[in-house]
């Protein structure tokens, strides 16, 4: 039995490609370079998007690193699904610290400084400045390599955010099954439903799912 709760309705763009290597024998370094900084150029508006939909008073223009501390907080917290780096098979719940949101700032920064193209002006002040950020960064690319392939930013209807399967549409709706903790994206055809995957709902992943006021379940089927 399942219980439907909320809808997709709206959708971040994809997450941008890394940019592939190419199959020369010759590699030309400052193309590879340049391909990297576009990529991450790229990172940063998409993020930037992100941080907007998450919280409606920001624009743009403004660093992803404004708004309200509550709203920061769980910007940097979602993109990782709420968990560090390693997981903890003592404590699965556990969440991480605020160690882990000041290793996104040096991860963001590093990113910026991709966009910069210091590298065309000094390479050796690039390099040793990459250094650095990519080691306080580390922590937080660990943990949100671990979730960010086959993804799609979304908000539904009633204000949640999180992260859906790539083929989710607007429109879908977001479920609750007995005895799962995990949402799941299903698609309506007449009185049937299709599953399109699991998602993440910030807020919603550890027991919190059961406590949504108003839930009623019934009998689905499937196609």
């Amino acid at each position: 039995m399942g219980a439907m709760f909320d809808c997709v309705g709206i959708l971040a763009n994809e997450r941008p490609p890394y940019p592939q290597p190419t199959s020369r024998c010759r590699v030309d370094i400052i193309e590879a370079m340049e391909d990297v900084s576009q990529y991450e150029s790229d990172m940063v508006y998409w993020l930037s998007e992100i941080r907007t939909l998450i919280d409606s008073s920001l624009h743009i223009p403004d660093s992803i690193m404004s708004g309200t501390p509550a709203s920061f907080d769980a910007f940097w917290r979602s993109l990782v699904y709420n968990r560090g780096p390693q997981f903890n098979y003592q404590s699965p719940n556990m969440k991480p610290d605020l160690g882990l949101g000041i290793s996104f700032g040096y991860w963001y920064l590093w990113k910026k400084l991709r966009m910069k193209r210091l590298w065309k002006q000094n390479i050796c002040q690039d390099a040793i400045f990459s250094n650095i950020l990519t080691t306080l960064a580390k922590p937080f690319e660990e943990a949100e390599g671990r979730v960010c392939n086959a993804r799609r930013f979304f908000v539904s209807n009633d204000g949640r955010f999180g992260w859906v399967p790539l083929r989710t549409q607007i429109g879908d709706h977001v479920c609750v099954f007995q005895g799962m903790r995990i949402p799941i994206i299903l698609r309506s055809h007449n009185n049937r439903w299709e599953v399109i995957g699991a998602c993440y709902v910030h807020g919603l992943m550890d027991g919190e799912l059961w406590k949504i006021a108003g839930l009623e379940y019934k009998f689905i089927s499937f196609v």
